[in-house]
């Protein structure tokens, strides 16, 4: 009679699964997640790339605030 009265006996249990099983695909087991890791350094590398290779507004920005690079004014003056 206890058991029953302090809390109705069902009580959601949470499995734990390795992240690198998680992030298989379904078809293998998985969950179908993407690992977000990387995830993050692809998108990562992709920008960088871009900020190396392209010009554009966004690439002036960076460059000028965290590059230290000539100012974005000077720059366009000399094109």
């Amino acid at each position: 009679m206890e058991g029953n009265f302090s809390g109705g006996g069902t009580k959601k249990k949470y499995h734990l699964l390795k992240w690198t099983k998680i992030c298989k695909h379904k078809k293998k087991g998985g969950l179908g997640i993407k690992d977000l890791r990387k995830m993050n350094v692809s998108l990562l590398c992709k920008w960088w790339w871009k900020l190396d290779n392209e010009k554009g507004l966004w690439q002036d920005i960076v460059q000028y605030k965290y590059l230290r690079k000539k100012h974005m004014y000077y720059e366009t003056q000399a094109e």
